[in-house]
């Protein structure tokens, strides 16, 4: 895992020298890179440092009373902390209180430059490289190391330089008033964004409800067109169909005569002023008699010899008289029941 270490003033370098040497002497698949220059206000950063910073998975920020508000700091800081899942900041506090840190640095782990605080950094690193699914030390071997290689760290923060700033300046009130007041703007800010969002899924989900709804209904509407005009399609082409060798006029043709044959006459005549049709498998005969007159006219005998014809033709269809002056609207079934 790439470790950048950022620092700024010699103190800051001091200890980001002994961090850099002593880290891979615990940790054998960590790999801290540190620029060799330090940056002055307005220069251009070192290719070399965007580069290391785009691919390391944690920082350590080594911080003393002058580099606070080093733009290098704040801004590797803000580089190296984009992906919060991904990025983990360690700030080592070398001669600072925590309640001197401002934002961004403040919102990151400090680590003060003793044994425990030490320990706890590399516990974490050594999660972080589990999470990575890069190789990591087991519990007791990263204790058994540290205790060992710790003295040496030790010595070295013992001889640091001193550092550019003899003397911390606390935070007056009204600077850590108006960070609190800049901390909860942005949170407002934050709880705005969030409420905005939140109606916007609202609408989004409505409008593609309705969308949907509108969607529906013209499927619907465009169904009942085809299957109107299908309908008719059918119709149209049923006598034409394999099986179906006569058309509706041939039919009724040879029925009627069948009839007269048969010494119906009235029955004939009837069929013959009738309007004749297709649909559904069934020669249907609409007629402006009554229900009443159909079953005394069109008897079971009628009936039969209508089926018996068509059955001669070699139609697959049945036979039906239904009744034009029905109340009901819908189109009855005047077969009489045998």
């Amino acid at each position: 895992m790439d470790i950048f270490i950022s620092w700024s003033g010699e103190r800051s370098r001091a200890i980001a020298e002994a961090i850099r040497e002593w880290l891979p002497k615990i940790m054998n698949s960590v790999k801290p890179w540190m620029s060799q220059t330090d940056i002055s206000k307005g220069s251009r950063w070192n290719p070399d440092i965007a580069r290391n910073l785009d691919t390391a998975k944690a920082g350590i920020f080594c911080l003393t009373p002058s580099n606070l508000k080093s733009e290098s700091i704040l801004f590797e800081a803000g580089a190296i902390s984009k992906s919060v899942s991904e990025s983990r900041v360690y700030t080592l506090l070398a001669g600072v209180e925590i309640a001197n840190l401002r934002w961004p640095l403040a919102q990151f782990q400090a680590t003060s430059l003793n044994k425990d605080e030490i320990r706890k950094m590399l516990q974490d690193i050594n999660k972080d490289l589990a999470r990575l699914s890069e190789p990591f030390s087991p519990e007791e071997i990263l204790e058994e190391a540290f205790d060992l290689w710790w003295p040496k760290l030790e010595e070295k923060f013992s001889k640091l330089p001193t550092d550019a700033a003899s003397v911390t300046l606390a935070r007056s009130e009204k600077d850590l008033l108006e960070e609190i007041l800049e901390l909860v703007r942005g949170q407002a800010r934050f709880v705005t964004h969030h409420e905005d969002l939140l109606m916007m899924v609202e609408r989004t989900r409505y409008e593609n409800e309705r969308r949907q709804l509108d969607e529906r209904a013209r499927f619907a509407e465009m169904m009942a067109v085809l299957s109107e005009r299908d309908r008719k399609l059918w119709d149209s082409l049923r006598p034409l169909l394999p099986g179906a060798r006569g058309s509706v006029d041939q039919i009724k043709k040879a029925i009627c005569t069948a009839l007269l044959n048969s010494n119906e006459v009235v029955a004939s005549e009837k069929l013959e002023e009738s309007r004749w049709s297709i649909i559904d498998n069934t020669v249907v005969v609409e007629t402006d008699l009554s229900k009443a007159l159909i079953g005394l006219i069109f008897a079971p005998k009628v009936l039969s010899i209508a089926n018996m014809t068509m059955a001669e033709l070699g139609e697959p269809w049945r036979f039906r008289v239904v009744s034009s002056a029905d109340d009901t609207g819908r189109v009855p079934s005047s077969t009489p029941k045998e």
